[in-house]
């Protein structure tokens, strides 16, 4: 699969190390913390050390992580899709805060999922949110991923589990939904 992907605002590609103080920065805000599964105390460490286990994961082909970068304001947020089992992958991302509500998130993981589907056997895509981010849920829909059922996902900044809402794309909704491959 191709690691650098073109949408009509952004550019999607694969993160190096010196975007580790720009990644950082992005996730110092505890609202964006809170919402992604990432620690509290999110240091330049930490995400040299993400960046790292990204370059692994793509020699594997077990994950594919992406940053997303807006031509005028550089990294906004990332998005990966990572093989959970046979032909299941599991979507995550996250926007700074500064970015929020200009659809990068919809943008950039229409994009990332098109791509999976056109190049591998997908049969599931799966994404949970926080249950106090309904932004999130919203972002999932439009991707046409369904909402399945709560569970508990672990998240270190909030120190345990907590409520989430897990969500489901097959390609049998693609006949009663938008599929991620036609919201390009």
């Amino acid at each position: 699969m191709s690691i650098s992907l073109h949408t009509d605002r952004l550019y999607l590609r694969p993160p190096e190390l010196a975007d580790s103080e720009r990644i950082t920065s992005l996730l110092e805000p505890i609202i964006i913390i809170n919402l992604a599964v990432v620690p509290s105390n999110y240091r330049p460490q930490d995400a040299i050390d993400w960046i790292e286990s990204c370059r692994k994961n793509l020699v594997n082909e077990t994950a594919y992580n992406l940053l997303i970068d807006e031509p005028a304001a550089g990294i906004i947020g990332t998005v990966g899709v990572r093989q959970k089992a046979a032909h299941h992958s599991t979507l995550g991302y996250w926007i700074g805060a500064a970015y929020w509500g200009n659809g990068y998130a919809t943008e950039a993981a229409s994009a990332l999922i098109a791509r999976l589907v056109q190049t591998q056997p997908v049969n599931k895509i799966s994404a949970n949110h926080f249950l106090d981010s309904p932004a999130s849920g919203r972002v999932l829909e439009k991707l046409g991923l369904r909402p399945a059922e709560i569970i508990m996902q672990s998240s270190l900044a909030r120190g345990g589990d907590h409520p989430a809402m897990s969500y489901v794309w097959q390609p049998v909704d693609a006949k009663n939904s938008p599929t991620p491959a036609n919201l390009m």
